[in-house]
């Protein structure tokens, strides 16, 4: 009935399924990528005939850098190596253990990384800015509950529970989406309709 998932993948649901945004996190996903200090890596076009670790296929980090890599003609997959990873995390340690030449990860994991991370990787590009998770509703749930999820899912942060949750989570707040905001997301759906 209700989902919180990436943004794409939460336009997807929305565009595909009839899904209703509700609300979107305050937090917005930026992307790094990030290589050792110590190697040749100074730029992204430095990735041709490297390897790149980088979350699932279907995360928004991979999206977003596939798409910074096309406007330099290169790809995933055939002019950088895939290396995939078992989530976020172990992007920065394939890093550290030279087990791939650069990663991809979100900046709230490496504005978090511990020093000795920050001091053996560089930062070589940093994205745009693309709006952060949302928060969606089936219709089957109804216009009156639909209302009420909105306004409760805004009004959370105000809440003691909701201030730890986003202590926690660093998700900020729960704030109203835009069509516009939705649309904005289009450019990261493309590969879902692929087979």
């Amino acid at each position: 009935d209700i989902i919180f998932t990436a943004p794409h993948l939460g336009r997807l649901a929305e565009r595909r399924d009839g899904y209703r945004p509700l609300a979107q996190t305050g937090y917005s996903i930026v992307v790094v990528v990030l290589a050792r200090n110590d190697g040749p890596i100074l730029k992204l076009t430095d990735l041709k005939g490297r390897s790149l670790a980088v979350g699932s296929r279907l995360s928004m980090s991979y999206q977003m850098v596939d798409r910074a890599l096309a406007d330099h003609k290169l790809s995933i997959g055939q002019d950088v190596r895939f290396v995939s990873t078992a989530n976020f995390s172990n992007i920065l340690e394939a890093l550290v253990r030279k087990e791939a030449d650069a990663g991809a990860t979100g900046t709230l994991l490496w504005d978090n990384a511990p020093s000795e991370k920050h001091n053996v990787l560089r930062e070589i590009w940093r994205s745009q800015t693309v709006p952060g998770f949302l928060l969606l509703a089936h219709p089957r749930v109804g216009a009156t509950a639909l209302k009420r999820l909105e306004q409760a899912l805004i009004d959370f942060g105000g809440t003691s529970a909701g201030k730890v949750y986003f202590e926690k989570t660093q998700q900020i707040d729960f704030r109203p989406v835009s069509a516009a905001t939705m649309k904005s997301i289009d450019p990261y759906t493309a590969f879902l309709g692929k087979p």
